[in-house]
């Protein structure tokens, strides 16, 4: 049965720290630049599930809080995000007070309805280790995402500590509103909640276009009216001329390769700005307005050619950077 018929058919039914400490040990490593839609993934290709550590975030997430509104990483940037859709771990836990974010991927037997557990991001409610946030040791990053609206649909189907049914969380997305790959969570909260769109948030540059893939592949796209890829300003460049980030080369690649529209904040957003940034700014109908802006990758090179002129020239910056 093609993978479009099984989402239509559930859908009609309504200390010293070193960076592998931290989980930051290279498993996010920079898509390829091939057109080709990815042949199915053999589950020996997948560094296996940590077990142990899904355990931990079940039983965690279970017996967890809602985060309190005053949490650090839901009042930044002058915009105050809900925390409803996440949760902090317990008080007897180590990392009490620490909000947690559960990872997903696509399920490694190539089945297009099923998604696995693959670890936790953790936001920290304080700077430690020079970093307030980080992914959890045995964490796997390659092709994960975190799913807004609640992920809590997800984690309370979860059978056997790994797998879920991805038709928990369609039920639960508004599909009548368009999906968006983004980076970093708090971009994923402020897009979701402005009613702008359902979020995948991909973690990374380098990681969208995996998740982009996965998204064209399973045909998942045809369950929304639209598909938008929404990258951060990231506009800074060297002392050479070169961009600073991949954020942008990584999300025009995205969306060339699958054919999803392409979002920019407007040219006269501040280097860096995000969709919290923009909440933060001019409230829901800034962000809504943003995504409401995506168009084909094409035509958004022809229209800020402030940016993409020089990408022809420069060689894509290889260091990963986690999103906001």
């Amino acid at each position: 049965m093609p993978s479009a018929n099984i989402f239509a058919a559930s859908d009609k039914r309504y200390s010293f720290v070193t960076g592998r400490d931290l989980g930051l040990d290279g498993d996010l490593a920079p898509p390829r630049s091939s057109p080709a839609l990815p042949r199915p993934v053999k589950a020996s290709e997948f560094n296996p599930v940590d077990l142990d550590l899904n355990r931990d975030t079940i039983n965690s997430w279970m017996a967890a809080e809602i985060p309190p509104a005053d949490h650090p990483h839901l009042v930044k940037s002058n915009a105050v995000l809900d925390g409803s859709d996440l949760r902090v771990y317990p008080r007897h836990h180590r990392y009490a007070g620490t909000m947690m974010v559960p990872l997903f991927r696509p399920d490694p037997m190539g089945r297009p309805d099923t998604v696995e557990l693959c670890g936790v991001q953790h936001l920290m409610p304080k700077v430690t280790f020079s970093t307030d946030k980080f992914m959890a040791k045995g964490s796997k990053t390659v092709g994960a995402f975190v799913p807004f609206p609640t992920p809590d649909s997800l984690m309370r189907a979860i059978v056997g500590g790994v797998l879920a049914p991805f038709q928990a969380w369609l039920a639960v997305a508004d599909k009548t509103k368009p999906l968006v790959i983004c980076e970093g969570v708090a971009t994923g909260l402020a897009i979701q909640q402005s009613g702008a769109g359902n979020t995948l948030c991909a973690l990374s540059s380098n990681n969208v276009m995996a998740v982009a893939r996965w998204v064209k592949k399973s045909d998942l796209s045809d369950l929304f009216p639209g598909v938008v890829v929404a990258t951060d300003h990231d506009i800074s460049r060297d002392a050479a001329g070169r961009l600073k980030s991949n954020a942008i080369p990584r999300a025009l690649e995205a969306a060339k390769v699958t054919g999803f529209a392409l979002a920019v904040p407007p040219g006269i957003s501040q280097v860096g700005t995000d969709a919290r940034d923009l909440l933060g700014q001019g409230g829901s109908q800034a962000v809504r307005d943003y995504i409401a802006s995506a168009a084909p990758a094409a035509d958004v090179e022809k229209a800020r050619p402030d940016i993409f002129l020089a990408l022809r020239e420069n060689r894509l910056p290889k260091e990963a950077e986690f999103g906001r």
